[in-house]
């Protein structure tokens, strides 16, 4: 047995040399244990949840981490488990939980247990998985960072998280764009996927924007062509010069695909009475995303997005009527048609009664609000419960139509915001007719009721 020693130090030089380590027999009050692997070997360390571990790795090799309290792993872009993992045998990590993955390509990582997490993954290039929270849980917050920069078009792994008192999801499209002439690459995010616990109140999911890929062209001053003239007798030679066509420039863009959001309450669906705890979530760029929960009282909407459906298969009803909707500079990433309902908003259970859009950053445009639909029609369209709409700000909010708001009976906008349904003029409010009469801006300063 070890004793009296508190700080252990271990480093493998070797190429593909393995280091093993339990200090959890053999070690009495070790508090600090660091290990570095120079090599393609791979590291396995087991520890007391007394025992802070740093595992530094300049290579490729794997890291697996079980037990410890504070751990901290800055890997090479090995795959790394850190906690039970697929073993549900193994001790997970008590304390606080930091991973820096570089060159990571496609290898996966899984997490278990801490109080809270915080992933940061750069070179991903293909489909390794981020697993949070399978097994133990985090208590405190979750935040994982994945940037993409492979260099042909790639597809990257799906993040899953469960746990955590708030998750915060970032995937960037990181990759190079290509010279002027050359084709740029296309990249799909993965799809996130955020399962709450009876802490988690929070969730936010962050992606690049979705883009098609475009080919970068250099700006060409256009010329006039100039006809040559043989010199004679008093008359001046003039060399010819051929004419260059305008050529405008062009950006080049990498092409970037949203990768669908599923958020679920711990308690959205099950058959009890048992109270949702997820009150917030805030999407920056998403694809087709799904909210079970019956907690929700504010939604954050920013950039490109799909459809938003808000769920609940809970026994309980919603405990929150109200959604407080946040848009800044919101639009649709494809665009609405009888066949496809644009970045419409979805109450599938039309629990929501009162919505209060709140308008900040840039102008925003919501295709409709609904229970659900297929498109823009009013034959796949069924409507929502929301009886009052109630929007503030200092931006305009396009409703792209009413479809799906049949129950609506007052509408108030405020302040600096202003209000654009895309069919009706400001005088079929005031008459409280709301009779389709072609498109307008609509602003009010006080709630006007129409039938």
């Amino acid at each position: 047995t070890v004793t009296g020693i508190q700080t252990a130090k271990f480093s493998q030089g070797g190429a593909a040399i393995a280091v093993t380590l339990n200090t959890t027999t053999g070690w009495s009050g070790l508090t600090n244990l660091t290990v570095t692997q120079a090599g393609t070997g791979v590291d396995t360390i087991t520890a007391a949840a007394t025992t802070n571990v740093n595992n530094t790795g300049s290579s490729t090799g794997a890291v697996y981490i079980y037990g410890g309290k504070d751990v901290t792993v800055t890997s090479a872009g090995g795959a790394v488990i850190i906690g039970s993992g697929t073993d549900v045998t193994k001790a997970s990590p008590a304390g606080a939980i930091t991973l820096t993955n570089t060159n990571v390509a496609g290898a996966a990582v899984e997490v278990d247990g801490g109080t809270t997490v915080n992933i940061t993954e750069t070179g991903v290039t293909s489909a390794g998985t981020i697993i949070v929270g399978a097994n133990t849980q985090a208590t405190g917050a979750v935040v994982v960072n994945a940037t993409t920069s492979a260099t042909s078009d790639s597809t990257n792994g799906n993040i899953t998280v469960k746990g955590g008192s708030s998750v915060t999801v970032t995937e960037t499209a990181g990759g190079t764009v290509a010279a002027a002439g050359t084709a740029n690459l296309s990249y799909t995010l993965g799809n996130v996927t955020v399962n709450g616990t009876a802490a988690t109140t929070s969730v936010t999911v962050n992606q690049s924007a979705a883009a098609a890929a475009t080919t970068a062209a250099t700006a060409v001053t256009g010329v006039k062509s100039v006809a040559g003239v043989t010199a004679a007798a008093g008359v001046e030679g003039v060399t010819a010069v051929a004419g260059t066509a305008y050529v405008l420039g062009v950006t080049g863009k990498i092409g970037v695909t949203n990768g669908t959001v599923t958020i679920a309450d711990k308690n959205a669906a099950t058959a009890t009475t048992a109270s949702n705890t997820i009150t917030s979530v805030a999407l920056n760029n998403y694809g087709v995303t799904t909210i079970a929960d019956n907690a929700l009282s504010t939604l954050s909407l920013t950039g490109k997005g799909g459809t938003v459906t808000i769920t609940n298969a809970a026994a309980a009803a919603a405990t929150n009527t109200t959604l407080n909707l946040t848009l800044n500079g919101t639009s649709s990433t494809v665009a609405a048609t009888t066949a496809h309902p644009g970045n419409a908003i979805f109450d599938a259970n039309a629990e929501i009664t009162t919505l209060n859009v709140i308008t900040t950053g840039a102008a925003s445009s919501i295709s409709m609000i609904a229970k659900s639909s297929t498109g823009f029609s009013s034959s796949s369209t069924a409507a929502s419960g929301i009886t009052a709409l109630n929007i503030s700000g200092d931006q305009v909010f396009t409703l792209q139509t009413l479809l799906g708001l049949n129950a609506l009976k007052t509408i108030a906008v405020t302040g600096a915001a202003g209000f654009n349904d895309g069919q009706h003029h400001v005088s079929d409010l005031a008459t409280g007719t709301y009779a389709s009469s072609g498109v307008s801006a609509f602003a009010a300063t006080s709630p006007t009721t129409f039938a």
